[in-house]
């Protein structure tokens, strides 16, 4: 990137500050190396709240919502409340169900009776500009727009696009523009914890590991999902 003629010293920064150093992407995008995705997916992340990735308060007030899920009956469901305040993006609640571990399958209502309790905060009932849902669930989607909460109408196809997800998450991470509230385990473990796929980086893709009862990414997914919409949104804004 440094031998582009083409790009400022400030495009630069801003290219170089989305991508972590020592990452796959900033190797990628920033040193022009080829690379192999190994390792940790988001090496660079920290549980510890003083690094600021993970936080142990959030504000009050959020201007918007967005509540985003990876669905599964024999695999573990994960859903995600996230909202915005001043430009940054925050990860406030969390369900998550592994019907193996809980050694019970929930039907599809009861899912959507843990959403309606999941969009809500500081006691109010929340309606999310968008519930993002895998396009490959359009029977779930209908469900939920058929249920009795009005609140959980604006019900969207998540954009599952996997490595344009991963780089939305890692721009928002290392640029601030989200954070985790401690409480939400198991977003925490999913970032932390996902894994390259190192079967498929020797076939030449791109693929984290994935799994089934105990394993990281159906967590990871929803945050993957959420993050292409919020991205977009601050980019909208002008914020990203």
């Amino acid at each position: 990137m440094d031998d582009n003629p083409d790009l400022s010293e400030e495009a630069k920064n801003r290219i170089k500050s989305q991508w972590p150093v020592g990452s796959v992407l900033h190797k990628r995008y920033v040193l022009g190396l080829r690379a192999a995705a190994e390792g940790r997916v988001f090496s660079f992340f920290d549980e510890t709240p003083g690094a600021g990735f993970v936080v142990e308060s959030v504000p009050e007030n959020f201007t918007m919502y967005l509540c985003g899920l990876d669905y599964g009956i024999s695999n573990p469901f994960a859903a995600q409340l996230w909202g915005l305040s001043g430009g940054i993006w925050y990860c406030l609640k969390e369900f998550y169900w592994d019907s193996v571990i809980e050694r019970k399958q929930k039907t599809n209502p009861e899912y959507i009776e843990d959403l309606a309790r999941l969009c809500y905060w500081n006691g109010e009932r929340k309606a999310p500009a968008k519930i993002l849902v895998p396009p490959e669930e359009p029977g779930f989607q209908r469900e939920i727009k058929q249920s009795k909460h009005p609140h959980l109408f604006h019900v969207r196809d998540a954009d599952n696009a996997i490595m344009p997800g991963i780089e939305d998450l890692t721009s928002l991470l290392s640029l601030g523009k989200w954070k985790i509230y401690y409480r939400c385990e198991k977003t925490i473990w999913g970032i932390n914890d996902l894994l390259w796929d190192e079967k498929k980086q020797k076939q030449g893709i791109d693929m984290f590991l994935k799994g089934g009862s105990g394993s990281p990414d159906h967590s990871a997914d929803c945050s993957r999902y959420l993050a292409r919409e919020a991205a977009r949104q601050l980019r909208q804004m002008r914020l990203l």
